[in-house]
């Protein structure tokens, strides 16, 4: 992933693209919006699986919730070097 991030993003590391690569980036098979994707493949490929199951539910949720961060915004703190809700 360092060798992956630095060739994106030469020069000086920062919050939003670190984010980029392990949260964002879909084609990134350590990132957290890949893994989400496969979890909700695989729950779907489970016999019984209607798309409500609660484990379906729970992965749906935290996907809405992760396409709402900007990554830009993840770098925005306060004066005590707490990140604003």
């Amino acid at each position: 992933s360092l060798v992956i991030y630095r060739r994106r993003n030469p020069g000086k590391i920062s919050v939003a693209g670190v984010a980029e690569l392990v949260l964002f980036d879909v084609d990134n098979p350590r990132s957290l919006v890949y893994q989400l994707e496969r979890l909700r493949e695989h729950l779907k490929s489970l016999p019984g699986s209607s798309g409500s199951s609660r484990p379906e539910r729970i992965v749906d949720d935290v996907a809405m919730r992760l396409r709402r961060i900007e990554p830009d915004e993840l770098e925005d703190v306060t004066a005590e070097g707490k990140r604003d809700e």
